[in-house]
């Protein structure tokens, strides 16, 4: 099965990271109180642009078959 590039919910958009969104992920990346639990005992610098050009894969992984997703919660206001 694959997955859609973009998709939503009631809440959330869902679509492949652009490589215009790396920086902003980075930075959340960054801020990741929990980053021990991904493996890691502190963030990489670059490691979300790393795994968006590179691919941060397993043994015999095929890069184009890796896509990153990002997560984007809709606000809804009510007046």
């Amino acid at each position: 099965m694959i997955i859609k590039s973009r998709w939503k919910s009631e809440r959330l958009l869902i679509g492949d990271l652009n490589s215009q969104e790396i920086d902003e992920v980075q930075e959340l990346y960054k801020t990741s109180s929990d980053i021990s639990l991904w493996g890691k005992e502190e963030t990489e610098a670059e490691f979300i642009r790393h795994c968006f050009l590179e691919g941060d894969l397993p043994p015999n992984g095929i890069k184009k078959n890796l896509k990153y997703k990002r997560l984007k919660r809709i606000l809804k206001v009510t007046i």
